[in-house]
C-alpha cells in the first residue's frame, strides 16, 4: 500500500508526458500545413494574375475581331 500513491504518480506523469509528446506531433504537423498552404496561396495568386493578364490580352483582341468583323459586314453590305 505504501507504493500505490507512487504507482499513480508515476502513471500520470508518463500519461502527461505522452499526451504532450503526441500533440507536439500534431502541431509539428499542423505547422508544415500552414506553410504548404502559404505556398500554394502565393502560387495561386501568381496564376490569378498570370490569367488577369491574359483576360486582358484576349479581351483585347476579341475587341480587334470584333472591330475587323464589322469592317466585313460593311464591306459586304456593298
Amino acid at each position: 500500500m505504501h507504493f500505490l500513491p507512487w504507482i499513480i504518480i508515476v502513471i500520470l506523469i508518463y500519461t502527461v508526458f505522452m499526451l504532450i509528446n503526441r500533440y507536439e506531433k500534431k502541431l509539428t504537423l499542423l505547422s508544415k500545413m500552414i506553410e504548404q498552404n502559404d505556398r500554394h496561396i502565393q502560387q495561386n495568386k501568381e496564376l490569378i494574375e498570370q490569367n488577369r493578364l491574359l483576360i486582358e490580352k484576349n479581351k483585347y483582341n476579341i475587341e480587334k475581331n470584333a472591330k475587323h468583323i464589322n469592317k466585313i459586314d460593311i464591306d459586304l453590305e456593298d
